[in-house]
């Protein structure tokens, strides 16, 4: 269902009509939605009750409207449509913070500095209030119109502490790069997990990597670092580029969650306080302009979702399966039961509740975005792939790297390729996995896109933009792409 030409209320009393599709995933569709009378333009996420409950969509909105900070995603309102729920959202025009980031570079130390001081003042916000929302990520932290980063998604967000009393939690969630390391032990505090995640998107930001595939024995990275020797990259480059970035890092990134800093500390730390030419109002809009290499020349490059996980023992299908019930919500905004931040209860659904974990382990709304990098071509599509294999061949035999390919067995116009991924440790098996499609439309061109299934998203660019210089008799034949890929025929 495209939803385009649907309408959602306004306060006003006039209509958002629905227009083009933002982003799809497993839980539905994000729509740009535009104002009949106003012209004002917002963000709608649809969630499909059919496939997602409606008592985890009513906990995300709970959290999420709860939340008043320059650097959070404004929540706008919801409202119920036959089996449909829309979440009315601030527009975000300046993409994901992912799409500032140059694999193996990062990006400009005051820019990085810049938006660390933005998140690190919502997420101090968050923890002050009680929240703690475990799924930070580039992918999840927006760019609006002037520059400004805002965090979304508030899939996993919950409440560790309620009228000054704190709580263990016990949800192993999050992505596994960023997640904190007591996440996934049986029980943790809530106070620390989003610094550390925030320490890690710093370290993204600074180097354009990240310092392991998760915070565990598995991995040799993370073992060396919780050592105290941190010799090996990405350190010595975050270090040389800025030295004071590299000292709160120490300290943010401290594996023992107890020397651990995670207060006032951290906003006067020298590079906390640090100025920089981004500190002021002018200086933040230059950061619109893209950062992330581009395919073709124009400002569209490859781009990904790391996936998140909850339960451990249950997969996405599992989790849309499990019995959950389904309570009247009326139209509009989800109230609390008082006026406090942090009272977390409406209509007898708790969040925060002593069987919220068991609740959350049942939330099927984190599925992947299917994300997308495309471009057209006058070629015809076996033309097309017969090509990217050969290119796929060259590549690996001159970069010297395993990587390999095979025909989807259920589509013919689908190549699904394979390489190792470089961020998981040497005791643990994982790969990076895309997919190239050719898909013909009708008497014109043909649509070609590369999507990230499984692993690293900084390897997923890195390759594809590899992958681009053996196929230049290919990418010649291109016409330059839109923000927004044409929907027919793509399946």
């Amino acid at each position: 269902m495209s939803f385009r030409g649907h309408a959602v209320s306004s306060p006003d009393g006039g209509h958002f009509l629905l227009t083009e599709t933002l982003g799809e995933g497993g839980f539905g569709k994000v729509k740009l939605a535009e104002h009949q009378h106003t012209q004002q333009r917002i963000a709608v996420k649809i969630f499909d009750l059919e496939r997602v409950a409606l008592i985890n969509v009513r906990k995300e909105m709970v959290v999420h409207r709860n939340v008043k900070h320059p650097n959070v995603v404004g929540f706008l309102g919801f409202e119920i449509i036959q089996n449909h729920c829309f979440v009315k959202l601030e527009l975000c025009q300046g993409g994901e913070l992912f799409d500032k980031i140059v694999p193996d570079d990062g990006m400009p130390r005051d820019q990085a500095h810049f938006y660390f001081r933005q998140l690190l003042s919502a997420v101090r916000h968050l923890q002050n209030s009680g929240i703690v929302h475990r799924d930070l990520k580039p992918e999840n932290i927006l760019v609006d119109a002037f520059g400004n980063v805002k965090i979304a998604d508030f899939g996993f967000a919950t409440l560790f502490r309620n009228r000054g009393k704190e709580r263990p939690l016990r949800l192993k969630c999050g992505t596994p790069p960023y997640v904190a390391p007591e996440v996934l032990t049986e029980y943790y505090e809530g106070t620390t997990v989003d610094l550390w995640s925030l320490g890690v998107i710093l370290v993204a930001m600074l180097a354009g990597c990240l310092p392991w595939s998760e915070p565990t024995k598995n991995c040799p990275q993370y073992l060396k670092w919780s050592s105290g020797l941190p010799s090996s990259e990405p350190w010595p480059t975050i270090k040389r580029k800025d030295r004071h970035a590299y000292d709160l890092l120490l300290v943010m990134l401290h594996p023992d969650v107890k020397a651990r800093v995670y207060d006032d500390r951290l906003e006067n730390s020298p590079y906390a306080k640090r100025t920089t030419p981004f500190t002021e109002a002018v200086g933040a809009t230059m950061m619109l302009t893209p950062k992330h290499a581009p395919l073709l020349g124009a400002d569209q490059g490859p781009r990904l979702e790391m996936t998140a996980f909850g339960d451990p023992d249950m997969d996405d299908t599992q989790r849309s399966q499990q019995p959950t019930k389904r309570p009247k919500m009326q139209q509009g905004e989800a109230a609390p039961t008082n006026a406090t931040a942090t009272t977390t209860a409406t209509a007898g659904v708790s969040v925060g509740g002593a069987d919220e974990e068991q609740d959350e382990a049942g939330r099927s709304c984190r599925t992947n975005s299917q994300r997308k990098l495309w471009f057209e071509s006058s070629l015809r599509f076996r033309d097309i792939l017969e090509r990217f294999e050969m290119a796929i061949e060259d590549y690996a035999k001159i970069s010297k790297s395993e990587l390999s390919f095979r025909r989807s067995p259920h589509k013919a116009n689908v190549l699904l390729v394979t390489t190792p991924d470089p961020h998981v440790g040497l005791e643990s098996k994982g790969d990076v996995i895309f997919s190239i499609r050719a898909t013909e439309r009708q008497g014109r061109t043909t649509i070609v896109d590369f999507m990230l299934i499984k692993g690293s998203g900084m390897h997923f660019r890195k390759v594809v933009a590899n992958l681009r210089s053996y196929a230049r008799d290919v990418m010649s034949t291109c016409n330059k792409p839109s923000q927004v890929p044409p929907t027919p025929s793509l399946g």
